[in-house]
């Protein structure tokens, strides 16, 4: 398939049952089709769990080999995103504890990467008061726990249910629930700490 590249992030909360079966059975097409609708989604989750561009990729590659190579021994799936999340989540889990010298070094350290940074979509706001007000919900956002911002992130930006992100991330859905509320609230302090700070200074 070649490096991926960085595609629409556009939000498909179902899968699409005729496409999954059709690349089951050995549709090259429907195959090809799952990488071009996902791949923008598995590389930004990617580079927030590992800084590291071509370990990155190199999951990603590994992960649409496997699902070729066990295409007939797959079963049906509730969410296509959720099970290539859950795929490339475990694949760079792996690489990482396979390779010490990883493991050591912190800019690849998985349990402390998540961090939310500038996006394309970002890059092209050209109101000031819209980046400063993204700026600080960024800067909210990276206050959090690993944990809390990968559960806030599949939460909210990859629109996961409870069940799937529990099931991801190797949690019981209480305490999913307890990270995102336990998040939620950090955030909102941290934002009206920010709103108290501009109207004293007005």
């Amino acid at each position: 398939m070649g490096k991926p590249q960085k595609a629409s992030r556009l939000i498909r909360q179902k899968s699409d049952p005729g496409k999954w079966e059709a690349f089951k059975e050995g549709d090259d097409q429907a195959y090809a089709e799952i990488y071009r609708d996902y791949i923008g989604e598995l590389y930004p989750y990617g580079k927030k769990l590992c800084k590291n561009s071509d370990i990155v990729e190199d999951a990603i590659q590994d992960v649409f080999t496997e699902l070729w190579r066990l295409r007939r021994n797959l079963g049906q799936v509730r969410s296509i995103k959720f099970y290539l999340l859950s795929c490339l989540r475990r694949q760079l889990i792996k690489r990482l504890n396979k390779d010490r010298r990883l493991v050591l070094n912190e800019n690849y350290l998985i349990e402390d990467n998540f961090e939310f940074v500038s996006s394309e979509q970002e890059l092209m706001i050209s109101d000031q008061r819209e980046l400063e007000e993204i700026g600080r919900l960024k800067k909210a956002l990276n206050t959090l726990s690993k944990r809390q911002k990968e559960v806030i992130y599949l939460k909210f930006f990859q629109n996961l249910s409870y069940q799937d992100i529990s099931s991801m991330m190797g949690l019981n859905q209480r305490s999913t629930y307890n990270l995102v509320s336990k998040a939620i609230q950090i955030l909102k302090e941290k934002l009206i700490l920010w709103l108290t700070l501009l109207l004293a200074v007005f």
